[in-house]
């Protein structure tokens, strides 16, 4: 999508911009995630959401990617990922 592609955009250029410092840059999905937005579909996207719910993650498992790359050693001297 668009909005995905921003994101990898503003993060390619933010991570140049902080080339030479101790600042890392990513950008990431965390795959698909149940929450609370889900109640909000309607009757054929609520139902396609049950068939590939079985596919989907925790908001626990979502959360693993962005902690790993705020946190992961070696990760220190990485920047422009994609995760």
């Amino acid at each position: 999508s668009q909005s995905k592609l921003a994101n990898v955009l503003f993060t390619s250029s933010l991570a140049k911009r902080l080339q030479g410092t101790a600042v890392t840059a990513y950008s990431l999905h965390p795959g698909i995630v149940q929450t609370d937005l889900w109640r909000h579909l309607d009757a054929p996207q609520a139902a396609i959401m049950k068939m590939i719910s079985p596919f989907t993650k925790t908001s626990v498992q979502g959360a693993q990617t962005t902690i790993y790359c705020a946190v992961a050693p070696e990760l220190e001297t990485e920047s422009l990922l994609y995760a």
